[in-house]
């Protein structure tokens, strides 16, 4: 007979290896870099509106050939 907390000690274990397996894939240094939130230079918190609003005065911007903001600070 099965021990059901030998089983579920066992699914546990593989479900953390699971998870740990994910997070190496998605945890990398380039995850601060990508983040849309800070590239837009935009809260969490920020509406979908805002988000829309903060794009479109990006894109005039980047027709005008004005410099890119998020290229300038401590962390470009």
């Amino acid at each position: 007979m099965v021990n059901p907390a030998t089983s579920d000690a066992k699914w546990h274990a593989s479900m953390a290896a699971t998870v740990s397996a994910i997070l190496a894939e998605v945890l990398t240094p380039d995850l601060y870099r990508r983040n849309p939130f800070r590239v837009l230079g935009l809260p969490t918190t920020a509406s979908t509106r805002a988000i829309a609003t903060h794009v479109q005065k990006r894109q005039v911007l980047v027709e005008l050939g004005s410099a890119d903001p998020s290229l300038e600070g401590p962390f470009p």
